[in-house]
């Protein structure tokens, strides 16, 4: 091998084998997702990245609204509206998510919104899949779609949690995703800093849909991390039915309750 030759193999190889380490660590993790025990530590076994003790946290039995996937009381139909949805006009058909926003889970999306926590993003992702997986299957989506960032939002930070999301939901799903059906054409506030209908007001207009990126008659999973007042998801919705989706379907990883 010439002088040359050996700064090449050895980034080469250097790069191979920070591959393979992810990968062991994404098919065998050495911590929990969620608590970061180690697990040969506490003699701990992960499934899905996950120890007992927060699988069990993260496994919702909770009776949801069939429409906007709030939580209800035993006595109320899941096929209908909720106190919360009843009201609104959604342009989407129903929401799926995981659980309420709160406690471990609000942690762990806290945690999935930062850049580099990708497995913790892909790990919820997968959880939301499991707890919907008939529903999701019956919907027969087409396509898989992320709520977009605005572009110079996302060039300064290089990281869109619900990007990693779709994608996971793309990957489970066996359907394409496609990050650039949807852009978001103007800045928005923060919507944790926003009243309810302030939300709603300031998500209007600001998705659009691109010509080319192959809506027309489809059904759409539309993904986010939370889903509150539903103002990102409707205005997100409005813009692929606008575009000519056939329908549109959303995943969130929690069901915010308030504000």
């Amino acid at each position: 091998m010439s002088g040359t030759d050996r700064p090449f193999a050895a980034h080469t190889t250097k790069a191979l084998a920070d591959w393979l380490r992810a990968g062991g660590d994404w098919l065998f993790p050495p911590s929990c997702l969620a608590c970061r025990r180690d697990l040969a530590e506490h003699r701990l076994i992960a499934i899905g990245g996950l120890c007992g003790d927060c699988r069990s946290q993260l496994t919702f039995e909770r009776r949801v609204c069939g429409r906007c996937s709030a939580p209800i009381g035993p006595n109320l139909p899941t096929d209908g509206d909720c106190i919360l949805c009843r009201d609104e006009r959604y342009a989407f058909e129903r929401a799926f998510a995981l659980g309420p926003y709160d406690g471990v889970l609000r942690d762990l999306i806290r945690r999935a919104q930062k850049p580099g926590q990708e497995l913790v993003a892909r790990m919820l992702a997968r959880q939301t899949a499991e707890r919907w997986t008939d529903e999701l299957t019956a919907a027969n989506v087409d396509v898989v779609v992320p709520v977009p960032q605005f572009l110079p939002q996302w060039w300064w930070r290089r990281y869109n949690t619900a990007a990693v999301l779709a994608d996971e939901f793309s990957r489970i799903l066996r359907r394409p995703v496609s990050g650039w059906s949807l852009v978001k054409t103007r800045w928005t506030p923060s919507q944790a800093q926003s009243s309810p209908s302030d939300r709603r007001q300031q998500q209007r207009g600001a998705f659009r849909a691109v010509p080319w990126g192959r809506i027309r008659g489809r059904t759409i999973l539309l993904v986010d991390d939370v889903l509150t007042t539903g103002g990102t998801s409707q205005a997100a919705t409005r813009a692929l039915l606008a575009a000519g989706a056939a329908r549109v379907l959303v995943a969130v990883v929690a069901r915010g309750i308030g504000r």
